[in-house]
């Protein structure tokens, strides 16, 4: 006898917060990312 599993509703996948999908976090983190390189490069060449 093969039981079914039916999640929970607390446990059925919902969409992201802020975001309408996950590639909107990708892209933030991404960018952020990228803004932190930017940022440490800039202090390395303002303190040789």
């Amino acid at each position: 006898m093969k039981k079914e599993f039916n999640p929970p509703e607390s446990q059925i996948e919902e969409p992201p917060p802020v975001f309408q999908s996950w590639n909107g976090w990708y892209a933030l983190v991404l960018a952020t990312l990228l803004a932190l390189i930017a940022l440490f490069y800039a202090f390395t060449k303002a303190f040789e």
